[in-house]
């Protein structure tokens, strides 16, 4: 009895002996295979070079014309810049053709003279060129270019996106920059007169003692608690850099912030 015990155990001891050296295989397999990768990795990767994907404004006038090009790079609306590029595209492709002649106006040394070309060309032409082709146009065969591009709005005129009544509206304001401690009540009030607006900017701190705005030094409107300053609104939607002088600190000093009105937020009161 006691001999088949032993004989039992020793058959066990033997079957774990051949397990374990069955997972030192594996293992030295395992190693040796990540080893191996790792030279590859080295041998075959040092060398090779990853380029991310750009699209870049060549790359774009390849797949739009130039107008939807610019607004894609910008993130923008349409400007009068973008209704020339597509113009000048068109004379690169001969689709206008363009005589530069001597000016008869004293103010200019050329005049340049833009003529349709046969009918047929507009086949070429995607919607949008075709759009500003007959906008440029007309019902004429030929017009003076500088003529006609003063009938095109002003840039200005192009980022304020909101033609206001006079009265009184709000507006949410954002405000960037300074150390991040100081902010400004949102919505803030607008006032428009004449076409002019004006926003009322109340800050979290009494301790501002003046604004500068589009280069005007501008003071507080009130006597008693936080800074309230009546500053211009040239345009929604895009930053306004303006300069805060602050008297909180040991010494007055001056903050640049950037200040945002959102115009999809405008309520009249």
């Amino acid at each position: 009895m006691l001999f088949k015990i032993m004989q039992e155990e020793e058959g066990i001891y033997k079957n774990n002996e051949k397990k374990q050296r069955f997972t030192i295989k594996v293992l030295l397999l395992a190693i040796a295979l990540f080893i191996y990768w790792v030279i590859l990795i080295f041998v075959y990767e040092k060398d090779k070079k990853y380029v991310t994907a750009y699209t870049g404004e060549d790359e774009l006038l390849k797949k739009y014309n130039p107008l939807i090009a610019g607004c894609i790079q910008g993130s923008r609306d349409v400007l009068a810049r973008d209704i020339i590029a597509v113009i000048l595209n068109l004379i690169d492709k001969k689709l206008i053709k363009m005589e530069i002649l001597p000016s008869a106006r004293t103010n200019e040394s050329y005049t340049y003279i833009l003529s349709r070309p046969s009918a047929k060309e507009e086949t070429e032409m995607d919607e949008i060129e075709k759009y500003i082709y007959h906008w440029l146009f007309g019902d004429k065969t030929s017009i003076d270019f500088a003529e006609r591009l003063k009938e095109l709005p002003k840039e200005d005129d192009a980022k304020s996106a909101v033609d206001l009544e006079d009265g009184t509206y709000t507006a949410e304001v954002t405000l960037e920059g300074g150390s991040g401690r100081a902010s400004i009540e949102s919505p803030a009030t607008l006032t428009v007169k004449d076409g002019k607006v004006t926003a009322s900017i109340v800050w979290s701190s009494p301790n501002y003692d003046y604004m500068i705005v589009d280069g005007k030094k501008l003071f507080p409107v009130n006597t008693e608690g936080n800074s309230v300053f009546e500053i211009p609104v040239a345009s929604f939607d895009t930053e306004l850099d303006v300069i805060a002088d602050t008297v909180a600190m040991s010494k007055p000093h001056e903050i640049e912030y950037k200040i945002t009105f959102d115009s999809s937020t405008i309520k009249a009161e």
